[in-house]
């Protein structure tokens, strides 16, 4: 897993649009695919959606399709590097800003909605400079054990996908054309720690799994999310 990289650079990982893709997902980790699928060449790049008080595009199904919605979000695989396979209206930050009817469509009591824009506003910058401090350091304390999540199919995926079943009758997702999807793996996010050299520690707070799969043939990868 040597060429495995934390962190890496918003260049690195996007395809088009660069920052407006570093807008609203934070890379955490490039990985070989050929590590996990053989004979296919190339990086797989797990990325963290900013979407801090609801479950992922629950608010913003204007904007789902196929491959993204509640819980979903998936990405086109050029050149190495992600292109989102959604408008970036998918995120309730961006949603809220081009849409003055979000109040009517959203859920939650007045006092919530009013205070949306500058809630999302300030959870975004916390959780950024949460990364920026990782990714600083870049040097995680505990590699071995985000890396020992790579093993099995992961079992408790969220019912709002087509799927099929595998071994052991685990749920495997199908591209929309009907086929299955490769599973790669899933990192815990509370596992990506880091310590500096005046002993302080970092993180970023939040509580969940990431769990990827992936299209070889059309080039796409899929992700879940599930409470840690």
């Amino acid at each position: 897993m040597s060429k495995n990289s934390f962190f890496p650079n918003v260049e690195d990982v996007f395809y088009e649009k660069v920052e407006e893709h570093a807008e609203f997902l934070l890379p955490l980790l490039s990985v070989d695919v050929e590590d996990f699928l053989k004979g296919e060449q190339g990086k797989l790049h797990f990325v963290l959606p900013l979407e801090p008080f609801d479950c992922l595009g629950l608010e913003t199904k204007k904007f789902h399709n196929y491959y993204c919605r509640t819980n979903w979000i998936a990405y086109k695989l050029i050149d190495n590097k992600l292109s989102l396979l959604t408008d970036f209206n998918f995120f309730q930050k961006k949603y809220i800003n081009t849409h003055s009817d979000y109040k009517e469509t959203f859920g939650g009591v007045e006092s919530y909605l009013n205070n949306l824009s500058n809630d999302l506003e300030e959870e975004f910058q916390k959780l950024k400079l949460q990364y920026r401090k990782m990714k600083e350091h870049r040097k995680l304390v505990n590699e071995e054990r985000v890396f020992e999540y790579f093993h099995t199919p992961y079992e408790d995926i969220f019912d709002t996908f087509p799927t099929t079943q595998g071994l052991d009758n685990i749920s495997i997702p199908l591209t929309e054309d009907g086929r299955p999807f490769k599973y790669i793996g899933k990192i815990d996010i509370c596992d990506l720690f880091i310590q500096d050299g005046d002993d302080k520690w970092y993180s970023i707070d939040v509580d969940t799994c990431i769990i990827m799969y992936f299209d070889p043939q059309e080039k796409i990868i899929l992700n879940t999310f599930f409470g840690s």
